[in-house]
């Protein structure tokens, strides 16, 4: 009986050494509230893991909200004396944002291939200093053209940005790991967008101190938050886990963080370019289905930002409610990207979750393209327009799906968030015209139509990786003849764990 208990004991240490994962883990509270295996890892795992959210995931989401923050202050300005204090107007406004977004467009795939020749861990805070400092410089603008300067080398600096680090991401995180804490990446973004205008504002009452309007306050603010936080990234980024360097982590730590990308099957960066990426990316079905499905889908979210207060305007509302109201759409918005990313992991199937919120995305479209209902329902459409945000599930399974070939990883979630923000530019000048608000119905039924478009191509990206994975499992020979020499080194293990 001895002999046998032994030998039970010792079988169970071989599989945990080869698995990673605890034999027996009861699951327990924490494994339902965060990730659904955080039982079955072993202490060791799970210290790594908090160490990797306290400082790479901390930093991620602290330098995109002040990106955010970075982005939207402009029109805040704009508001708030800029117009006049340049000679701004309208045409010279839209110069301006659009020079930012050629900037953040021609950014997006070269800064995004960086990463593969030099080390996140330099890149993405170097970059963040460049913005801080271009957004220090539209402090002191004089002329429309030195602000066209500025918000040029803002979006150019910006643009490999959210990619590259949701490419990191996905290097550090386990498929069971990873749509949540992207997801709290993306939100970050929501919650600058909403600090921007109470910014403004408190920065509106130093308008005078030391001969500065408030609006050029509001940039120093800005660009006074994001240095310290990109010199902060040289300090405590450590790059990918094949080239960690990150002062606070040991050298199993390190190891451990191999160990665990291995298991998950995710390519190791190279650390190198190589032109032939390209050509690999371009040459298999992956990027031909991720990149217009991430255009359609992002084109069938264009309903959900605006129109809500010029809607509320039409009936009434006072300014104060009209500003504030539209608020909790964007709250919504949060709690379901948050929701969305937790069940993805839980189930640990993307695309289903995506499906269902883009088929619920496409009830708030159907009433408001009718227009004529309740202003109950009218009001509930507008508020859950957002609904349907599954932005970083989109992008955490391009990651996954393209895990095996680190650069055409890279090359395929640049080319997404390139294609969209380019093509939204003047997609959204057809379907939602200004000249028509709030009254969308051509505009609400071609956002369904685009979410339709999406729902199929994220099915055709299912299946096709499901029988990519299906042909990739090993014959029943082959998993013979693994089993023998397992069973081979076992007997030898356990004969010498029981002496």
């Amino acid at each position: 009986m001895a002999s046998n208990d032994i030998d039970i004991d010792a079988e169970k240490q071989i599989a945990a050494q080869r698995s990673g994962i605890q034999p027996n883990a009861k699951k327990g509270w924490r494994s339902y509230i965060w990730d659904h295996d955080t039982d079955q890892k072993s202490p060791e795992e799970r210290k790594l893991l908090v160490k990797i959210d306290t400082t790479i995931l901390v930093y991620a989401c602290l330098a995109e909200f002040l990106k955010l923050l970075d982005q939207s202050n402009l029109s805040n300005a704009y508001v708030s004396g800029l117009k006049t204090d340049i000679g701004l107007d309208g045409n010279t406004y839209n110069v301006a944002n659009a020079l930012f977004s050629i900037g953040y467009a021609i950014g997006q795939i070269p800064g995004t291939l960086l990463l593969q020749k030099f080390s996140p861990h330099y890149v993405l805070p170097l970059f963040e200093i460049i913005w801080s400092v271009a957004t220090f410089a539209t402090s002191a603008v004089k002329t429309p053209q030195h602000l066209w300067a500025c918000r040029f080398f803002v979006g150019l600096a910006e643009a490999p940005f959210f990619p590259g680090m949701l490419v990191t991401l996905a290097a550090w995180y386990t498929p069971a790991e990873l749509g949540k804490r992207s997801s709290i990446f993306f939100v970050m973004a929501q919650v600058g967008s909403f600090f921007s205008g109470y910014l403004q504002a408190a920065c509106y009452n130093l308008n005078g101190v030391r001969g500065l309007a408030g609006w050029r306050w509001l940039f120093i603010m800005d660009g006074v938050m994001s240095l310290p936080i990109a010199l902060v990234g040289f300090f405590f980024f450590p790059d990918t886990p094949a080239r960690a360097r990150g002062w606070w982590m040991t050298a199993a730590d390190k190891q451990l963080a191999i160990d665990r990308i291995a298991r998950a099957g995710i390519a190791r960066n190279p650390g190198y370019f190589d032109w032939r990426l390209i050509k690999r990316a371009l040459s298999n079905w992956r990027w031909y289905l991720f990149v217009p499905g991430y255009v359609c889908f992002g084109l069938g979210t264009q309903a959900a930002t605006t129109w809500f207060g010029v809607w509320l305007q039409a009936e009434g509302y006072s300014v104060y409610l009209r500003n504030i109201i539209p608020t909790c759409t964007n709250l919504v918005t949060l709690v379901a990207v948050l929701i969305w990313g937790w069940l993805s992991d839980y189930l640990e199937n993307r695309p289903l979750v995506m499906i269902i919120a883009i088929i619920y995305g496409i009830f708030p479209l159907a009433c408001l393209s009718v227009w004529n209902i309740p202003d109950g329902l009218k009001f509930f459409s507008y508020l859950t327009l957002g609904v349907e945000y599954i932005t970083p599930l989109f992008f955490t399974w391009a990651n996954e799906v393209n895990r095996g070939d680190d650069g055409v990883r890279s090359f395929i979630v640049a080319s997404m968030n390139c294609a969209q923000y380019a093509m939204a530019a003047w997609v959204t000048i057809l379907t939602l015209p200004a000249s028509k608000a709030p009254k969308f119905s051509v505009g609400y039924q071609t956002c369904a139509a685009f979410n339709a478009g999406a729902i199929l191509i994220i099915g055709a990206i299912w299946y096709y990786d499901r029988r990519e994975r299906a042909r990739e499992l090993p014959s029943e020979a082959e998993i013979d003849a693994t089993e023998k020499v397992h069973e081979k080194g076992s007997e030898e293990e356990i004969t010498y764990l029981a002496e």
